[in-house]
Protein backbone atom coordinates (compact mmCIF):
# COMPACT_ATOMS: atom_id res chain seq x y z
CA UNK A 1 0.00 0.00 0.00
CA UNK A 2 1.12 3.55 0.59
CA UNK A 3 4.70 3.25 1.90
CA UNK A 4 4.63 6.79 3.25
CA UNK A 5 1.93 5.93 5.78
CA UNK A 6 3.35 4.60 9.02
CA UNK A 7 3.05 0.87 9.61
CA UNK A 8 0.96 1.46 12.71
CA UNK A 9 -1.50 3.75 10.95
CA UNK A 10 -1.61 1.43 7.96
CA UNK A 11 -2.31 -1.53 10.21
CA UNK A 12 -5.07 0.31 12.06
CA UNK A 13 -6.59 1.49 8.79
CA UNK A 14 -6.51 -1.97 7.23
CA UNK A 15 -7.90 -3.55 10.39
CA UNK A 16 -10.64 -0.93 10.40
CA UNK A 17 -11.49 -1.62 6.77
CA UNK A 18 -11.63 -5.37 7.38
CA UNK A 19 -13.97 -4.95 10.33
CA UNK A 20 -16.04 -2.43 8.39
CA UNK A 21 -16.29 -4.95 5.55
CA UNK A 22 -17.38 -7.61 8.02
CA UNK A 23 -19.85 -5.14 9.49
CA UNK A 24 -21.26 -4.13 6.13
CA UNK A 25 -21.02 -7.66 4.76
CA UNK A 26 -22.92 -9.20 7.65
CA UNK A 27 -25.41 -6.36 7.76
CA UNK A 28 -26.06 -6.23 4.03
CA UNK A 29 -26.24 -10.03 3.70
CA UNK A 30 -28.78 -10.31 6.50
CA UNK A 31 -30.80 -7.37 5.18
CA UNK A 32 -30.52 -8.67 1.62
CA UNK A 33 -31.95 -12.05 2.59
CA UNK A 34 -34.69 -10.47 4.67
CA UNK A 35 -35.60 -8.05 1.87
CA UNK A 36 -35.93 -10.96 -0.55
CA UNK A 37 -38.16 -12.91 1.82
CA UNK A 38 -40.32 -9.96 2.81
CA UNK A 39 -40.60 -8.66 -0.78
CA UNK A 40 -42.14 -11.99 -1.81
CA UNK A 41 -44.87 -11.47 0.81
CA UNK A 42 -45.55 -7.73 0.75
CA UNK A 43 -46.80 -5.54 -2.07
CA UNK A 44 -45.04 -2.68 -3.91
CA UNK A 45 -47.49 -0.29 -2.21
CA UNK A 46 -46.10 -1.27 1.21
CA UNK A 47 -42.58 -0.31 0.14
CA UNK A 48 -43.93 2.82 -1.49
CA UNK A 49 -45.40 4.02 1.81
CA UNK A 50 -42.02 3.67 3.53
CA UNK A 51 -40.28 5.29 0.56
CA UNK A 52 -42.47 8.38 0.88
CA UNK A 53 -41.27 8.90 4.45
CA UNK A 54 -37.56 8.50 3.71
CA UNK A 55 -36.84 12.14 2.95
CA UNK A 56 -38.68 13.44 6.03
CA UNK A 57 -36.81 11.10 8.37
CA UNK A 58 -33.53 11.75 6.53
CA UNK A 59 -33.74 15.54 6.76
CA UNK A 60 -34.68 15.30 10.43
CA UNK A 61 -31.64 13.10 11.08
CA UNK A 62 -29.43 15.61 9.26
CA UNK A 63 -30.59 18.40 11.59
CA UNK A 64 -30.08 16.19 14.63
CA UNK A 65 -26.52 15.40 13.57
CA UNK A 66 -25.90 18.95 12.24
CA UNK A 67 -22.46 17.86 11.05
CA UNK A 68 -21.27 17.44 14.65
CA UNK A 69 -20.39 13.78 14.16
CA UNK A 70 -17.94 14.52 11.35
CA UNK A 71 -16.70 17.65 13.16
CA UNK A 72 -15.82 15.56 16.24
CA UNK A 73 -13.90 13.08 14.09
CA UNK A 74 -12.09 15.83 12.17
CA UNK A 75 -11.04 17.52 15.41
CA UNK A 76 -8.75 14.56 16.07
CA UNK A 77 -7.27 14.07 19.53
CA UNK A 78 -8.33 17.48 20.82
CA UNK A 79 -11.91 16.46 21.63
CA UNK A 80 -12.90 17.08 25.26
CA UNK A 81 -15.62 15.83 27.58
CA UNK A 82 -17.31 19.21 27.16
CA UNK A 83 -17.42 18.64 23.40
CA UNK A 84 -19.10 15.28 23.82
CA UNK A 85 -21.57 16.59 26.42
CA UNK A 86 -22.53 19.55 24.28
CA UNK A 87 -23.18 17.50 21.16
CA UNK A 88 -25.05 14.83 23.13
CA UNK A 89 -27.54 17.26 24.67
CA UNK A 90 -27.92 19.12 21.39
CA UNK A 91 -28.69 15.85 19.57
CA UNK A 92 -31.29 14.81 22.14
CA UNK A 93 -32.99 18.21 22.18
CA UNK A 94 -33.19 18.53 18.41
CA UNK A 95 -34.40 14.93 18.01
CA UNK A 96 -37.33 15.61 20.35
CA UNK A 97 -38.21 18.81 18.49
CA UNK A 98 -38.20 17.09 15.11
CA UNK A 99 -40.17 14.13 16.39
CA UNK A 100 -42.85 16.52 17.61
CA UNK A 101 -42.85 18.21 14.20
CA UNK A 102 -43.31 14.86 12.44
CA UNK A 103 -46.00 13.86 14.93
CA UNK A 104 -47.86 17.13 14.29
CA UNK A 105 -47.28 17.12 10.53
CA UNK A 106 -48.13 13.46 9.90
CA UNK A 107 -51.80 14.14 9.00
CA UNK A 108 -50.72 16.77 6.47
CA UNK A 109 -48.25 14.35 4.87
CA UNK A 110 -51.07 11.81 4.60
CA UNK A 111 -53.36 14.39 3.05
CA UNK A 112 -50.68 15.45 0.54
CA UNK A 113 -50.37 11.90 -0.76
CA UNK A 114 -54.00 10.97 -0.10
CA UNK A 115 -52.77 8.03 2.00
CA UNK A 116 -54.43 7.91 5.47
CA UNK A 117 -52.11 5.09 6.62
CA UNK A 118 -49.13 7.45 6.54
CA UNK A 119 -50.23 9.30 9.69
CA UNK A 120 -49.54 6.47 12.12
CA UNK A 121 -46.60 5.16 10.07
CA UNK A 122 -44.89 8.56 10.23
CA UNK A 123 -45.45 8.90 13.97
CA UNK A 124 -43.99 5.47 14.72
CA UNK A 125 -41.05 5.78 12.30
CA UNK A 126 -40.24 9.16 13.84
CA UNK A 127 -39.23 7.46 17.10
CA UNK A 128 -36.05 6.40 15.29
CA UNK A 129 -34.87 10.01 15.56
CA UNK A 130 -34.69 9.96 19.36
CA UNK A 131 -33.23 6.45 19.52
CA UNK A 132 -30.46 7.29 17.04
CA UNK A 133 -29.60 10.53 18.81
CA UNK A 134 -29.14 8.77 22.14
CA UNK A 135 -26.36 6.54 20.80
CA UNK A 136 -24.61 8.91 18.41
CA UNK A 137 -21.78 10.03 20.74
CA UNK A 138 -21.02 6.48 21.85
CA UNK A 139 -20.69 5.53 18.18
CA UNK A 140 -18.42 8.50 17.42
CA UNK A 141 -16.07 7.51 20.25
CA UNK A 142 -15.61 4.04 18.76
CA UNK A 143 -15.09 5.53 15.28
CA UNK A 144 -12.44 7.97 16.52
CA UNK A 145 -10.54 5.05 18.01
CA UNK A 146 -10.93 3.18 14.69
CA UNK A 147 -12.56 0.48 16.82
CA UNK A 148 -14.84 -0.90 14.12
CA UNK A 149 -14.62 -4.41 15.58
CA UNK A 150 -16.97 -3.46 18.41
CA UNK A 151 -19.28 -1.56 16.06
CA UNK A 152 -19.47 -4.64 13.83
CA UNK A 153 -20.55 -6.87 16.70
CA UNK A 154 -23.18 -4.39 17.90
CA UNK A 155 -24.60 -3.92 14.43
CA UNK A 156 -24.77 -7.65 13.76
CA UNK A 157 -26.70 -8.35 16.95
CA UNK A 158 -29.15 -5.47 16.50
CA UNK A 159 -29.77 -6.16 12.82
CA UNK A 160 -30.21 -9.90 13.33
CA UNK A 161 -32.86 -9.39 16.01
CA UNK A 162 -34.65 -6.70 13.97
CA UNK A 163 -34.76 -9.00 10.92
CA UNK A 164 -36.24 -11.84 12.96
CA UNK A 165 -38.93 -9.42 14.16
CA UNK A 166 -39.58 -8.09 10.64
CA UNK A 167 -39.82 -11.52 9.02
CA UNK A 168 -42.07 -12.77 11.80
CA UNK A 169 -44.43 -9.83 11.37
CA UNK A 170 -44.47 -10.15 7.57
CA UNK A 171 -45.21 -13.87 7.77
CA UNK A 172 -48.08 -13.22 10.18
CA UNK A 173 -49.85 -10.67 8.00
CA UNK A 174 -48.75 -7.34 9.52
CA UNK A 175 -48.01 -5.90 6.07
CA UNK A 176 -46.23 -2.55 6.01
CA UNK A 177 -45.69 -2.70 9.78
CA UNK A 178 -43.08 -5.39 9.22
CA UNK A 179 -41.04 -2.73 7.40
CA UNK A 180 -41.69 -0.17 10.13
CA UNK A 181 -40.62 -2.53 12.91
CA UNK A 182 -37.19 -3.34 11.49
CA UNK A 183 -35.41 0.06 11.74
CA UNK A 184 -37.20 0.80 15.00
CA UNK A 185 -36.10 -2.40 16.74
CA UNK A 186 -32.61 -2.16 15.21
CA UNK A 187 -32.04 1.36 16.56
CA UNK A 188 -33.47 0.47 19.97
CA UNK A 189 -31.24 -2.58 20.42
CA UNK A 190 -28.10 -0.88 19.05
CA UNK A 191 -28.54 2.11 21.34
CA UNK A 192 -29.03 -0.11 24.39
CA UNK A 193 -25.89 -2.11 23.53
CA UNK A 194 -23.86 1.06 22.94
CA UNK A 195 -24.76 2.32 26.41
CA UNK A 196 -23.92 -1.04 27.97
CA UNK A 197 -20.53 -1.53 26.26
CA UNK A 198 -19.28 2.05 25.96
CA UNK A 199 -18.77 3.43 29.46
CA UNK A 200 -18.90 7.08 28.40
CA UNK A 201 -21.62 8.97 30.23
CA UNK A 202 -22.66 12.62 29.86
CA UNK A 203 -22.42 14.94 32.82
CA UNK A 204 -24.49 18.03 33.47
CA UNK A 205 -22.51 20.49 31.37
CA UNK A 206 -23.11 22.30 28.11
CA UNK A 207 -20.36 24.48 26.63
CA UNK A 208 -21.35 27.39 24.42
CA UNK A 209 -17.72 27.67 23.32
CA UNK A 210 -17.61 24.01 22.24
CA UNK A 211 -20.93 24.41 20.47
CA UNK A 212 -19.73 27.44 18.50
CA UNK A 213 -16.44 25.78 17.59
CA UNK A 214 -18.00 22.55 16.38
CA UNK A 215 -20.99 24.26 14.77
CA UNK A 216 -18.68 26.46 12.69
CA UNK A 217 -17.70 23.26 10.90
CA UNK A 218 -20.91 21.31 11.40
CA UNK A 219 -23.30 23.96 10.10
CA UNK A 220 -21.76 23.82 6.66
CA UNK A 221 -21.88 20.04 6.70
CA UNK A 222 -25.52 20.27 7.75
CA UNK A 223 -26.27 22.39 4.70
CA UNK A 224 -24.39 19.95 2.48
CA UNK A 225 -26.15 17.00 4.09
CA UNK A 226 -29.64 18.41 3.62
CA UNK A 227 -29.02 19.28 -0.02
CA UNK A 228 -27.59 15.81 -0.61
CA UNK A 229 -30.61 14.18 1.02
CA UNK A 230 -32.99 16.23 -1.09
CA UNK A 231 -30.99 15.30 -4.16
CA UNK A 232 -31.06 11.58 -3.35
CA UNK A 233 -34.63 11.29 -2.04
CA UNK A 234 -36.68 13.88 -3.90
CA UNK A 235 -37.53 11.57 -6.79
CA UNK A 236 -39.79 9.32 -4.64
CA UNK A 237 -41.72 12.44 -3.56
CA UNK A 238 -42.27 13.42 -7.20
CA UNK A 239 -43.17 9.86 -8.16
CA UNK A 240 -45.64 9.62 -5.29
CA UNK A 241 -47.36 12.83 -6.35
CA UNK A 242 -47.32 12.47 -10.14
CA UNK A 243 -47.51 8.71 -10.54
CA UNK A 244 -48.58 5.92 -8.15
CA UNK A 245 -47.56 4.52 -4.77
CA UNK A 246 -46.67 1.28 -6.57
CA UNK A 247 -44.23 3.21 -8.78
CA UNK A 248 -42.61 4.56 -5.62
CA UNK A 249 -42.33 0.98 -4.39
CA UNK A 250 -40.69 -0.24 -7.61
CA UNK A 251 -38.21 2.63 -7.61
CA UNK A 252 -37.30 2.48 -3.92
CA UNK A 253 -36.94 -1.31 -4.05
CA UNK A 254 -34.44 -1.01 -6.91
CA UNK A 255 -32.71 1.79 -5.00
CA UNK A 256 -32.64 -0.31 -1.83
CA UNK A 257 -31.14 -3.44 -3.40
CA UNK A 258 -28.56 -1.54 -5.42
CA UNK A 259 -27.72 0.48 -2.33
CA UNK A 260 -26.94 -2.72 -0.42
CA UNK A 261 -24.34 -3.64 -3.03
CA UNK A 262 -22.73 -0.19 -3.06
CA UNK A 263 -22.77 0.24 0.70
CA UNK A 264 -21.17 -3.16 1.23
CA UNK A 265 -18.08 -2.06 -0.71
CA UNK A 266 -17.73 1.71 -0.48
CA UNK A 267 -19.00 2.45 3.03
CA UNK A 268 -16.30 0.47 4.90
CA UNK A 269 -13.54 2.06 2.83
CA UNK A 270 -14.86 5.61 3.08
CA UNK A 271 -15.66 5.25 6.78
CA UNK A 272 -12.06 4.37 7.64
CA UNK A 273 -10.69 6.82 5.06
CA UNK A 274 -12.14 9.82 6.93
CA UNK A 275 -10.42 8.81 10.16
CA UNK A 276 -7.07 8.09 8.47
CA UNK A 277 -6.99 11.13 6.18
CA UNK A 278 -7.85 13.39 9.11
CA UNK A 279 -4.57 12.24 10.69
CA UNK A 280 -2.35 12.91 7.63
CA UNK A 281 -4.28 15.91 6.27
CA UNK A 282 -1.33 18.32 6.63
CA UNK A 283 1.10 16.20 4.57
CA UNK A 284 -0.19 16.61 1.01
CA UNK A 285 2.20 14.12 -0.70
CA UNK A 286 1.18 11.41 1.77
CA UNK A 287 -2.45 12.45 1.43
CA UNK A 288 -2.38 12.25 -2.36
CA UNK A 289 -0.85 8.77 -2.28
CA UNK A 290 -3.48 7.71 0.25
CA UNK A 291 -6.27 9.13 -1.96
CA UNK A 292 -4.96 7.32 -5.05
CA UNK A 293 -4.78 4.07 -3.10
CA UNK A 294 -8.33 4.68 -1.92
CA UNK A 295 -9.54 5.25 -5.50
CA UNK A 296 -7.82 2.10 -6.77
CA UNK A 297 -9.24 -0.08 -4.00
CA UNK A 298 -12.72 1.44 -4.28
CA UNK A 299 -12.82 0.88 -8.05
CA UNK A 300 -11.30 -2.60 -7.74
CA UNK A 301 -14.09 -3.80 -5.47
CA UNK A 302 -17.03 -1.50 -6.30
CA UNK A 303 -17.07 -1.56 -10.09
CA UNK A 304 -17.43 -5.35 -10.56
CA UNK A 305 -20.03 -5.53 -7.79
CA UNK A 306 -22.15 -2.71 -9.26
CA UNK A 307 -21.87 -3.81 -12.90
CA UNK A 308 -22.21 -7.48 -11.98
CA UNK A 309 -25.44 -6.93 -10.07
CA UNK A 310 -26.72 -4.78 -12.92
CA UNK A 311 -26.15 -7.67 -15.36
CA UNK A 312 -27.77 -10.35 -13.17
CA UNK A 313 -30.61 -8.02 -12.15
CA UNK A 314 -33.22 -9.73 -14.34
CA UNK A 315 -32.61 -13.28 -13.08
CA UNK A 316 -32.29 -11.97 -9.52
CA UNK A 317 -35.73 -10.32 -9.65
CA UNK A 318 -37.45 -13.20 -11.45
CA UNK A 319 -35.98 -15.93 -9.23
CA UNK A 320 -36.00 -14.29 -5.81
CA UNK A 321 -38.55 -11.44 -5.88
CA UNK A 322 -41.03 -12.91 -8.42
CA UNK A 323 -42.43 -11.36 -11.58
CA UNK A 324 -44.47 -8.74 -9.71
CA UNK A 325 -41.23 -6.77 -9.15
CA UNK A 326 -40.02 -6.78 -12.78
CA UNK A 327 -40.91 -3.07 -13.29
CA UNK A 328 -37.99 -2.40 -10.91
CA UNK A 329 -35.45 -3.75 -13.43
CA UNK A 330 -35.09 -0.59 -15.53
CA UNK A 331 -34.69 1.53 -12.41
CA UNK A 332 -32.06 -0.90 -11.11
CA UNK A 333 -30.05 -0.50 -14.32
CA UNK A 334 -30.16 3.30 -14.24
CA UNK A 335 -29.42 3.55 -10.52
CA UNK A 336 -26.45 1.20 -10.98
CA UNK A 337 -24.93 3.32 -13.74
CA UNK A 338 -25.39 6.45 -11.64
CA UNK A 339 -23.82 4.66 -8.66
CA UNK A 340 -20.56 4.16 -10.59
CA UNK A 341 -20.03 7.92 -10.87
CA UNK A 342 -21.28 8.52 -7.33
CA UNK A 343 -18.81 6.03 -5.85
CA UNK A 344 -15.98 7.42 -7.97
CA UNK A 345 -16.77 10.98 -6.87
CA UNK A 346 -16.75 9.90 -3.25
CA UNK A 347 -13.36 8.21 -3.58
CA UNK A 348 -11.63 10.95 -5.58
CA UNK A 349 -12.86 13.71 -3.26
CA UNK A 350 -12.56 11.86 0.05
CA UNK A 351 -9.84 14.26 1.22
CA UNK A 352 -11.83 17.48 0.70
CA UNK A 353 -13.44 17.44 4.14
CA UNK A 354 -10.34 16.35 6.12
CA UNK A 355 -8.31 19.27 4.70
CA UNK A 356 -11.06 21.71 5.67
CA UNK A 357 -12.39 22.71 2.22
CA UNK A 358 -15.94 22.86 3.52
CA UNK A 359 -16.94 25.97 1.55
CA UNK A 360 -15.96 24.13 -1.61
CA UNK A 361 -18.18 21.21 -0.58
CA UNK A 362 -21.07 23.61 -0.07
CA UNK A 363 -20.63 25.19 -3.51
CA UNK A 364 -20.38 21.83 -5.25
CA UNK A 365 -23.43 20.49 -3.41
CA UNK A 366 -25.42 23.56 -4.48
CA UNK A 367 -24.26 22.99 -8.06
CA UNK A 368 -25.31 19.33 -7.85
CA UNK A 369 -28.78 20.28 -6.68
CA UNK A 370 -29.17 22.96 -9.35
CA UNK A 371 -28.36 20.40 -12.05
CA UNK A 372 -30.69 17.85 -10.44
CA UNK A 373 -33.57 20.32 -10.18
CA UNK A 374 -33.01 21.39 -13.79
CA UNK A 375 -33.41 17.79 -14.97
CA UNK A 376 -36.38 17.28 -12.66
CA UNK A 377 -38.05 20.52 -13.77
CA UNK A 378 -37.61 19.63 -17.43
CA UNK A 379 -39.14 16.20 -16.85
CA UNK A 380 -42.18 17.72 -15.13
CA UNK A 381 -42.54 20.64 -17.57
CA UNK A 382 -42.44 18.46 -20.67
CA UNK A 383 -44.45 15.62 -19.09
CA UNK A 384 -41.63 13.14 -19.63
CA UNK A 385 -42.06 9.54 -18.59
CA UNK A 386 -40.88 8.17 -15.28
CA UNK A 387 -38.21 6.13 -17.07
CA UNK A 388 -36.70 9.25 -18.64
CA UNK A 389 -36.77 11.01 -15.27
CA UNK A 390 -34.87 8.16 -13.60
CA UNK A 391 -32.46 7.82 -16.55
CA UNK A 392 -31.51 11.49 -16.19
CA UNK A 393 -29.88 10.66 -12.84
CA UNK A 394 -27.04 8.97 -14.75
CA UNK A 395 -26.25 12.13 -16.70
CA UNK A 396 -26.62 14.18 -13.52
CA UNK A 397 -24.05 12.08 -11.63
CA UNK A 398 -21.63 12.19 -14.57
CA UNK A 399 -21.82 15.99 -14.84
CA UNK A 400 -21.39 16.48 -11.10
CA UNK A 401 -18.40 14.12 -10.95
CA UNK A 402 -16.59 15.88 -13.79
CA UNK A 403 -17.20 19.39 -12.40
CA UNK A 404 -16.43 18.36 -8.80
CA UNK A 405 -13.15 16.76 -9.77
CA UNK A 406 -12.12 19.56 -12.15
CA UNK A 407 -12.35 22.25 -9.48
CA UNK A 408 -10.83 20.11 -6.70
CA UNK A 409 -7.71 19.17 -8.69
CA UNK A 410 -5.47 21.99 -7.39
CA UNK A 411 -5.91 20.97 -3.74
CA UNK A 412 -3.51 18.00 -3.89
CA UNK A 413 -2.59 17.92 -7.58
CA UNK A 414 -4.68 14.87 -8.48
CA UNK A 415 -5.10 14.89 -12.27
CA UNK A 416 -7.70 13.44 -14.63
CA UNK A 417 -5.02 11.33 -16.29
CA UNK A 418 -4.07 9.84 -12.94
CA UNK A 419 -7.69 9.04 -12.11
CA UNK A 420 -8.11 7.43 -15.52
CA UNK A 421 -5.07 5.22 -14.98
CA UNK A 422 -6.14 4.39 -11.42
CA UNK A 423 -9.59 3.12 -12.44
CA UNK A 424 -8.78 1.73 -15.90
CA UNK A 425 -7.96 -1.85 -14.80
CA UNK A 426 -11.09 -2.19 -12.66
CA UNK A 427 -13.29 -0.63 -15.37
CA UNK A 428 -11.97 -2.78 -18.20
CA UNK A 429 -12.01 -6.03 -16.25
CA UNK A 430 -15.53 -5.33 -14.94
CA UNK A 431 -16.84 -4.78 -18.47
CA UNK A 432 -15.24 -8.01 -19.70
CA UNK A 433 -16.66 -9.85 -16.70
CA UNK A 434 -20.11 -8.38 -17.34
CA UNK A 435 -20.11 -9.43 -21.00
CA UNK A 436 -19.11 -12.97 -20.05
CA UNK A 437 -21.84 -13.21 -17.40
CA UNK A 438 -24.47 -11.89 -19.81
CA UNK A 439 -23.44 -14.35 -22.54
CA UNK A 440 -24.04 -17.21 -20.10
CA UNK A 441 -27.57 -15.90 -19.51
CA UNK A 442 -28.27 -15.60 -23.24
CA UNK A 443 -26.96 -19.09 -23.91
CA UNK A 444 -28.52 -20.99 -21.01
CA UNK A 445 -31.50 -18.88 -19.93
CA UNK A 446 -32.63 -18.01 -16.42
CA UNK A 447 -32.83 -20.44 -13.52
CA UNK A 448 -31.36 -20.77 -10.04
CA UNK A 449 -28.41 -22.96 -11.05
CA UNK A 450 -27.42 -20.70 -13.95
CA UNK A 451 -27.71 -17.68 -11.64
CA UNK A 452 -25.09 -19.05 -9.26
CA UNK A 453 -22.92 -20.21 -12.17
CA UNK A 454 -22.98 -16.64 -13.51
CA UNK A 455 -21.77 -15.30 -10.16
CA UNK A 456 -19.06 -17.97 -9.85
CA UNK A 457 -17.76 -17.56 -13.41
CA UNK A 458 -17.85 -13.76 -13.14
CA UNK A 459 -15.89 -13.76 -9.88
CA UNK A 460 -13.25 -16.20 -11.19
CA UNK A 461 -12.88 -14.26 -14.46
CA UNK A 462 -12.43 -10.95 -12.62
CA UNK A 463 -9.87 -12.40 -10.20
CA UNK A 464 -7.96 -14.04 -13.04
CA UNK A 465 -7.86 -10.82 -15.08
CA UNK A 466 -6.47 -8.93 -12.10
CA UNK A 467 -3.93 -11.66 -11.39
CA UNK A 468 -2.69 -11.63 -14.98
CA UNK A 469 -2.84 -7.94 -15.87
CA UNK A 470 -3.02 -6.03 -12.58
CA UNK A 471 -0.60 -8.21 -10.66
CA UNK A 472 1.04 -5.47 -8.58
CA UNK A 473 -2.20 -4.29 -6.98
CA UNK A 474 -3.51 -7.84 -6.71
CA UNK A 475 -0.40 -9.05 -4.90
CA UNK A 476 -0.26 -5.98 -2.64
CA UNK A 477 -3.81 -6.52 -1.42
CA UNK A 478 -3.33 -10.29 -1.07
CA UNK A 479 0.00 -10.10 0.77
CA UNK A 480 -1.10 -7.25 2.99
CA UNK A 481 -4.30 -9.05 3.92
CA UNK A 482 -2.41 -12.25 4.72
CA UNK A 483 0.17 -10.40 6.81
CA UNK A 484 -2.61 -8.63 8.68
CA UNK A 485 -4.32 -11.93 9.48
CA UNK A 486 -0.99 -13.42 10.59
CA UNK A 487 -0.25 -10.41 12.78
CA UNK A 488 -3.68 -10.59 14.41
CA UNK A 489 -3.21 -14.30 15.14
CA UNK A 490 0.05 -13.56 16.90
Amino acid sequence: MDELISNNLKHKAATGIIWKFLDQGGRQLLQFISLIYIARILLPDDYGLIGLMTIFIGISMAFIDSGFRAALIQKGTGVTQNDYNTVFYFNIGVSIVFYLLIFWGAPYISEFYNEPRLTLIARVLGLNLILSAMGMIHLVIFEKRINFKTITKLNFISIFISIVIGIGMAANGFGVWALVSMPLSENLIRTLLLWIINKWRPNLSFSIQSFKELYSVGSKLLFVGILTLVNQNFIPIVIGKLFTISDVGFFTQAQRFQGKITEFISTPIQGVTLSVQSIIKDDFPRLKNAVRTNVKITALFSFPAILGFMIIGEPFIKIFLTEKWMPSLFYLHMISLAALFLVLRGATSSYVFPIGKINFMVRMTIFSNVVFLAFLGAAILFHLSLKILVASTVLHELIVFVVYFYFSRPFIGYKFREVFMDVLPATGFSIIMGILVYLIQIQFGINLLIFFIQIFVGAIAYLLLNYLFNKKMFNEILSFGMSLVWKNKN
